[in-house]
C-alpha cells in the first residue's frame, strides 16, 4: 500500500522548514513575522499539496513562501493608508 497525503508531506515538506524559516526571516527581516509566514506558507502547502505534480518540493515551498512575504508585505503596506475623505475635511 502506498504512503497517504499527509505521510507524503510529512516526508517531503515538512523537513523543509529551516529552509522556509531562513527565507522568510531574509525577506521580512523580522523573527516574529517570519514564523507568522511560514505558518501560512505551510498552511497553504498542504492545502495545495495534493495538486502539487511532483518535482522539487523544495522550489514549490519556498516559491510559497516568497508569496506569502509578498502578499504579507502589500497588505501591511494598504493598511496603513487612509483615504482622504473630502466631507470630513470640510471640503465639499
Amino acid at each position: 500500500m502506498g504512503d497517504s497525503l499527509l505521510d507524503r508531506f510529512e516526508q517531503r515538506v515538512v523537513p523543509l522548514i529551516d529552509d522556509a524559516y531562513t527565507l522568510a526571516r531574509h525577506l521580512m527581516g523580522d523573527e516574529h513575522d517570519a514564523q507568522d509566514i511560514v505558518q501560512e506558507a505551510y498552511l497553504r502547502a498542504w492545502r495545495y499539496f495534493a495538486g502539487f505534480g511532483g518535482g522539487d518540493e523544495r522550489a514549490w515551498l519556498l516559491t510559497i513562501v516568497r508569496n506569502c512575504c509578498y502578499t504579507s508585505r502589500r497588505t501591511a503596506r494598504g493598511a496603513n493608508v487612509v483615504p482622504y475623505d473630502d466631507e470630513q475635511h470640510g471640503l465639499h
